[in-house]
């Protein structure tokens, strides 16, 4: 009798695990195919926005939430080292969702008309954050650091770019251009802080070029493929303290391939190592993480360009 109750709590026990995976292997294999079958769908970006850890350097990117024509919605972030994160979106409504994916979650509010992201888990990490905007727009990936304290002193240095203003060259613009984009705001993140600080407001800018316009993504030739970044003598309010900042990023100026410019506020502008700012007592530089491709080079010896940036995660 002994024998055979435990020969039946062998079978039940191995009945038991055998179902859990089942159900498992099940539910991962129902997300796989409702993704893949939305994202088969014809879908439109409704929000974008910059996605960051406050110490995690590796969990930093560009996030864009999509619709798909069968009303599913789809979340999807590029991050800084390029591997690609997918989520599937769900909930009562259409105003309060909550995304799912292989390395995490996270919580997104568009009840009203400021969209709101919380409880973002990556990798079992802590609270990471999202910052977004609805519509479709160009984000801009940076991070920072203070000159001789990067290991205890860095974070993210993101800017926002919404604003398409289409006008024609002129004396003042030598580089020519098909249409310069507005800054619409800049999301700074730093360690050991749960989320980041925002500024909206931008100065007009005083470089060796533009002086006297807003900051400007340039597009030099008018087809999106090559872009200049002229966004000096910036002054930005980050907690509490006022943060003075300049970023020129020019990808090939007469053919010298030097990308970041020093804000000499002369002409021609002096090349230098990376964008800067001071705060609070302290200063370091400002690199980009991402960029549009830069043009070739005329002479087409490789050999003879600047990267463009020295990130291993640039794009």
């Amino acid at each position: 009798m002994k024998k055979l109750l435990l020969s039946m709590a062998v079978v039940a026990m191995l009945f038991s695990c055998s179902k859990d995976n089942i159900e498992t292997e099940t539910t991962a294999d129902l997300t796989q195919t409702t993704l893949s079958k939305t994202l088969d769908q014809s879908s439109e970006v409704e929000y974008y926005g910059v996605f960051g850890h406050n110490s995690n350097k590796e969990l930093h990117g560009k996030i864009s939430i999509s619709k798909s024509s069968i009303g599913v919605y789809s979340a999807q972030i590029n991050l800084v080292n390029g591997e690609v994160l997918t989520f599937i979106g769900n909930g009562l409504n259409n105003q309060k969702l909550h995304f799912v994916g292989d390395r995490g979650s996270f919580d997104f509010d568009i009840s009203d008309d400021n969209a709101k992201a919380s409880n973002v888990f990556i990798d079992q990490e802590t609270e990471a954050y999202i910052e977004a905007r609805r519509g479709v727009g160009i984000v801009i990936l940076g991070a920072y650091e203070q000159t001789g304290n990067e290991a205890n002193f860095y974070g993210n240095w993101d800017i926002f770019i919404t604003e398409l203003v289409n006008t024609p060259s002129s004396e003042n613009n030598q580089r020519g251009g098909g249409g310069n984009y507005i800054f619409d705001a800049t999301v700074v993140s730093h360690k050991g802080n749960r989320g980041p600080f925002i500024d909206t407001s931008f100065e007009f800018i005083d470089d060796c070029e533009f002086s006297g316009q807003p900051p400007l993504l340039v597009d030099i030739p008018g087809d999106g493929s090559w872009f200049d970044i002229w966004c000096d003598d910036q002054v930005s309010m980050l907690a509490g303290y006022q943060s003075d900042w300049d970023l020129l990023v020019v990808p090939g100026w007469h053919g010298d391939y030097v990308n970041y410019f020093s804000d000499d506020n002369g002409f021609p502008c002096t090349p230098a190592a990376a964008g800067t700012w001071s705060w609070a007592g302290r200063s370091g530089t400002i690199n980009l993480l991402n960029y549009i491709p830069v043009p070739p080079s005329p002479t087409n010896d490789e050999t003879s360009r600047t990267v463009y940036s020295n990130s291993p995660y640039n794009k």
